[in-house]
């Protein structure tokens, strides 16, 4: 261990450097508050590799050698807890050995749009509540090549514990832009922008995903809420309608499956 990077060992549960940690299960899924928490060694890592402020890290196993392989802020707080203690302070059996607390970046008051390139891909993530698709589906996009999100005000946060677990800390290299009317916003993109919205349904309209006719057009692809899919309104906007065929009778896909399986052919 690095003498200049002293870890604090806690013995009080109630030390206020703690109360981001507390009670994660139950912790909120949409946006709150000025700081977010990751789990894990691997998100962890990609988060000290990121240009997030990390306030703090909580560890509850030894782990003095992998502290000095990252990349440390000096002004950074190395904490130390038992397991019984962690496992009190979070609300579950935790296992993963580190936790960080890292400060969210300003949102944006202007709530501007990014000027997508030709032949972009922008998703749009229209009330997809669960935690877990949204770190799926931002795990996915990451992968094949999408920088930049559009978020509804329904959405729950990327950078929620679960999403960030299961993004595998894909949400800390993406581009997020939080849209206060959904629908205002892809009718700009639309409008100003040429670009063609997409969207998946099982419309008699839809063309099979294959035959989509890509273009250098930039393309953004609406995502809908778990259980009712697209709003009326948000759907009505779309240029574009696409459907992937199925067999036997099944009818509908997980969301985040179906977003890898629309952004592989699109990005084709």
């Amino acid at each position: 261990m690095q003498p200049d990077l002293p870890m604090q060992w806690i013995e009080d549960l109630s030390d206020p450097r703690l109360d981001v940690f507390r009670k994660l299960r139950a912790a909120a899924t949409r946006p709150a508050g000025e700081f977010f928490v990751a789990e894990g060694r691997n998100v962890v890592e990609r988060l000290l590799a990121s240009d997030f402020e990390v306030v703090s890290l909580l560890c509850s196993v030894a782990c003095e050698d992998w502290l000095a392989e990252q990349p440390l802020a000096a002004e950074t707080e190395l904490l130390r807890v038992n397991n019984q203690q962690i496992r009190e302070l979070v609300g579950f059996d935790f296992h993963r050995g580190v936790l960080a607390c890292a400060r969210r970046r300003p949102r944006d008051a202007a709530q501007r749009l990014p000027t997508l390139a030709s032949r972009q891909i922008m998703l749009a993530l229209c009330e997809v509540t669960d935690a877990e698709n949204v770190g799926s589906i931002v795990r996915t996009a990451t992968a094949l090549g999408v920088t930049d999100i559009l978020l509804s005000k329904g959405c729950a946060d990327p950078f929620s514990r679960r999403a960030l677990r299961v993004s595998m800390g894909t949400v800390l290299q993406q581009k997020f832009w939080n849209s206060p009317d959904m629908a205002a916003s892809l009718s700009t993109l639309r409008d100003t922008q040429a670009c063609r919205i997409v969207a998946t349904t099982l419309g008699q309209d839809a063309v099979e995903l294959a035959a989509f006719p890509r273009n250098d057009q930039p393309v953004v692809l609406l995502l809908g809420n778990e259980g009712q899919g697209l709003a009326a309104g948000i759907e009505s906007l779309a240029t574009d309608r696409v459907t992937i065929p199925m067999h036997q009778d099944t009818d509908s896909l997980n969301v985040g499956v179906a977003a890898g399986i629309v952004l592989y052919q699109l990005s084709r």
